[in-house]
């Protein structure tokens, strides 16, 4: 093989490399998007108010829109409670203590919405078991924690890690193979500064699904 053949190959093989890249990256968006809705900025102070309006309504249009089996990560269990209690679409409520019977309906079809504060890890909801996750709230961990709190002082990244780590655990339930599909909202205002400030936390696959853009208009279902 001549000079001229080495350099061309050599060069057809990074341009198809980019191109790959970059069709996988466009995948990834298409059929696994995580969109920011603005809705509220889930601070402390908004939770001690005890205003869940806004979140009850964007929700609801949510699941006006999309049709399928849905998740809704909560973080708290009163999160859980008041969407079940005023929402106008039925919610079920997982918890670790008595949520086990609604899990088992909710794959098996009977029950469309379940809502839940601890179902980011160790759980698996592959293609038809669930098409749209809502992310109510970016998952802080509680810094009263005596623990949480020592391992700050040692280490400052350690709550925005935790954080990190369950934001992409919540949005993984939904997405098991690189043909599944699933999309995912986050209407938690704090989504924005807290992936800009923290974008090294978040593993690529994450942060290529995630819409770095605020959605204000709740988007068509992709692929339904």
């Amino acid at each position: 093989m001549d000079f001229r053949s080495l350099v061309f190959l050599q060069i057809f093989d990074q341009f198809f490399h980019i191109i790959f890249s970059c069709a996988y990256i466009i995948c990834q968006m298409v059929i696994h998007p995580i969109y920011y809705i603005p809705v509220a900025n889930c601070t402390k102070k908004f939770e001690q108010q005890g205003s869940y309006s806004d979140i009850i309504e964007a929700v609801d249009k949510i699941l006006d829109t999309f049709p399928d089996k849905t998740i809704i990560h909560t973080v708290s269990n009163s999160r859980a409670n008041q969407l079940r209690d005023t929402s106008r679409h039925p919610i079920e409520i997982y918890n670790a203590s008595d949520g086990k019977v609604n899990l088992g309906l909710f794959r098996e079809g009977s029950i469309r919405v379940l809502a839940s504060p601890s179902i980011e890890r160790g759980f698996d909801f592959p293609d038809d078991n669930c098409r749209f996750q809502i992310m109510g709230k970016v998952p802080f961990p509680n810094t009263a924690d005596p623990i949480t709190k020592a391992r700050s002082q040692e280490d400052r990244n350690f709550s925005s890690r935790l954080a990190s780590i369950s934001l992409a655990q919540s949005y993984g339930r939904g997405v098991r193979s690189d043909t599944d599909w699933c999309e995912c909202f986050v209407i938690d205002d704090n989504i924005v500064w807290f992936i800009r400030k923290n974008r090294a936390l978040f593993p690529g696959w994450f942060l290529e699904a995630y819409v770095d853009r605020k959605v204000t208009e709740i988007p068509k279902p992709l692929c339904v």
